[in-house]
């Protein structure tokens, strides 16, 4: 089975797998697995995961959607279901070694 994410996009997902992470905590967990990213291309994947809607944004009084193309340092994230759902089918290609 073809993945749905490439690597550097699950890995973004799987950041936010059992809390609402902000990109300063998103980008670590990356390099971690992945090493040095490019942060403007992680701005762009965690957009179009919401885009997708596949992402959440934390409700927060003082951020809005207008927030998230404008200080995304602000924002927090979390999966939503069918995120995690198309997450864990691709999981096979990515998890292992993880451990």
């Amino acid at each position: 089975m073809t993945p749905h994410f490439d690597a550097l996009t699950w890995h973004i997902m799987d950041a936010t797998a059992d809390t609402w992470e902000s990109i300063k905590q998103i980008i670590p967990h990356v390099e971690h697995f992945l090493g040095p990213q490019n942060q403007d291309k992680v701005r762009k994947i965690i957009l179009k995961l919401f885009d997708d809607g596949l992402f959440e944004l934390m409700p927060l009084d003082s951020v809005s959607i207008e927030t998230l193309r404008t200080d995304l340092e602000r924002c927090w994230f979390s999966m939503n279901d069918r995120g995690r759902d198309l997450w864990e089918q691709d999981g096979i290609h990515y998890r292992d070694g993880e451990n």
